[in-house]
């Protein structure tokens, strides 16, 4: 089960907010919180730490949220992590956009804790379901080409990774995995 050993990362640019989502989700049994203040820095910081989910604020100084998640749905590395706004914003077109741009939810400052806590827990689940069937259709596809000695990245998203094969020799399979930031490339040896 993913839950509490998920990365949960929060940007907002309100140092006590971050300090209550994080003492709130700390009483929830999540350890692994990472947190910025500064909205400029934070789409560097995702890419980085490539969370399991994202906790993010609207309306902020120099990049607004909406700008961060659209920013992040236009590239591979991050389009499918799981975004929870968060926003004390209640125009219902800026809710609109946000949920048009991606994110998963949409909760409105104050909220309690009971709010939030199930609406992370199921974008993580969500998120930890749709990594195993992607990796369990890759492991399927390496069986039925009778493949091995292959390259499991850590953090798989079907979207970010292209498997090929194309037939090389008699015994002979050559499987690359591209990542948009980086090439992998493995030769993979029949049976």
């Amino acid at each position: 089960m993913p839950g509490q050993a998920a990365k949960i990362m929060i940007v907002d640019d309100s140092s006590l907010n971050i300090y209550i989502l994080q003492r709130g989700l700390k009483n929830a049994g999540y350890e692994n919180i990472i947190s910025t203040t500064e909205p400029s820095d934070a789409l560097e910081l995702i890419r980085q730490e490539c969370p399991d989910i994202l906790l993010l604020d609207i309306v902020m100084p120099k990049i607004s949220g909406l700008d961060i998640l659209a920013m992040m749905r236009a590239e591979g590395q991050t389009q499918r992590i799981p975004v929870i706004v968060l926003s004390a914003c209640e125009v219902d077109e800026v809710k609109q956009e946000a949920l048009e741009l991606g994110a998963y939810d949409f909760l409105t400052k104050p909220f309690e804790s009971s709010d939030l806590l199930p609406r992370i827990r199921n974008a993580i689940e969500a998120r930890f379901f749709q990594e195993k069937l992607s990796l369990s259709e890759i492991k399927e596809m390496c069986q039925e080409f009778k493949l091995r000695n292959i390259y499991y990245p850590s953090r798989f998203s079907s979207k970010q990774w292209k498997y090929i094969f194309e037939k090389k020799g008699g015994d002979k399979m050559l499987g690359i995995v591209v990542d948009r930031s980086e090439e992998h490339t493995s030769e993979l040896q029949s049976h």
